[in-house]
């Protein structure tokens, strides 16, 4: 009998037995500190170098104009009061708007919320054996961060995520060292923050639109990581975290040499096709990674919505005559109304090097 598929497999979504346990975090604000000030200087000596705030389409271009216009025009205007304060209270401004799921403001049911990060704690315990919260917990001194509190830290919405990322790629590459890493689309930089070390992962890239380089350096410095922020061929540095700004045509993302590893999670499905055919084109042809991992929506979350059109994962141009997927699981992960599949592909001919 033939049939045909009328939903998707998902998460449930359900109260966590543990939620009156846990505590958020407060809503104050908090005034910058002298990291924080250093800091910002640095990114207005990035913006005085290269301070056009371009839109590219997709989702981003109504976030930017929509959401965080506030920050965009502070970036625009170098304006340092307001760019330190944000910077500061990162996770409680618009700057941070679609890069942490659901933003700070935007929480109605606070059951609801501290169940779906312990959830998704119980998921990076099940699969990548989580032990210690302290691992994924952030100091409120680093973008003052809104999530469960923990022994005077915090954790946010998708470090359980991160953490799981990590640890599986980690697996998947157990035997390999001095690696070059290169993430599309770091978001405010917590997936990197996990996966940067100096054994096997010594130089990571990741490009990201300007203004999402920008939010990474921040966090990255704050978390005392070496960073390097790229405008130029020459400015790439082994050994550390570079940060290359998504621009049409650039040279830069011809720059950026072969990689072992290429990870994307949630924002491939995001972008406007145009930008992500060149990315792929680009992972075909030009990084040729070993190893494509990304997580992404494969069903739509708004079907008659003229404006939040995703590309769905398994339309994905990634060319047979390289790459073949190894395997396509449910994500076990919280957000996107369980819509999110982890993507696993090999390049051809090299599966052995893995």
């Amino acid at each position: 009998m033939f049939i045909k598929q009328k939903n998707f497999a998902k998460i449930e979504e359900k109260n966590h037995e543990s939620h009156d346990r846990f505590k958020l975090s407060d809503k104050r604000f908090r005034k910058p500190d002298k990291l924080d000030k250093i800091i910002v200087r640095e990114i207005i000596n990035i913006l005085d170098r290269k301070k056009n705030i371009k839109n590219f389409g997709g989702e981003w271009e109504y976030i930017n104009q929509k959401k965080r216009s506030d920050f965009i025009k502070a970036l625009e205007n170098l304006d340092i009061q307001k760019l330190e304060f944000k910077f500061a209270n990162l996770f409680k401004t618009d700057a941070s708007y679609g890069l942490v799921t659901p933003p700070w403001n935007n929480i109605t049911n606070v059951v609801s919320y501290k169940s779906q990060i312990l959830r998704d704690i119980d998921s990076a315990i099940e699969f990548e054996e989580l032990k210690n919260l302290k691992e994924i917990s952030l100091d409120k001194r680093i973008g003052n961060p809104y999530g469960l509190t923990y022994k005077k830290q915090n954790i946010l919405p998708d470090s359980p995520r991160h953490y799981y990322f990590a640890k599986k790629i980690n697996k998947l590459l157990s035997k390999k060292s001095d690696l070059k890493f290169l993430e599309i689309g770091g978001g405010y930089g917590g997936f990197i923050k996990l996966i940067f070390n100096k054994k096997k992962f010594k130089t990571i890239y990741s490009l990201d639109l300007f203004e999402g380089c920008l939010i990474q350096y921040y966090f990255l410095r704050k978390n005392n990581l070496k960073v390097n922020f790229v405008l130029n061929p020459k400015d790439f540095k082994n050994g550390q975290i570079n940060l290359i700004p998504y621009f049409k045509n650039n040279i830069l993302m011809n720059s950026i040499p072969k990689c072992n590893v290429v990870f994307n999670s949630r924002s491939f499905s995001e972008m406007d096709p145009k930008i992500l055919k060149n990315y792929l084109n680009l992972i075909n042809k030009k990084y040729t990674p070993n190893l494509l991992y990304h997580e992404n929506s494969n069903y739509l979350l708004f079907p008659k919505s003229k404006r939040h059109v995703e590309v769905l994962g398994k339309d994905f141009n990634l060319l047979k005559k390289y790459y073949f997927l190894k395997y396509i699981n449910i994500s076990p992960f919280s957000g996107g109304s369980g819509r999110y599949r982890e993507f696993v592909y090999y390049r051809k001919n090299k599966a052995e090097s893995i």
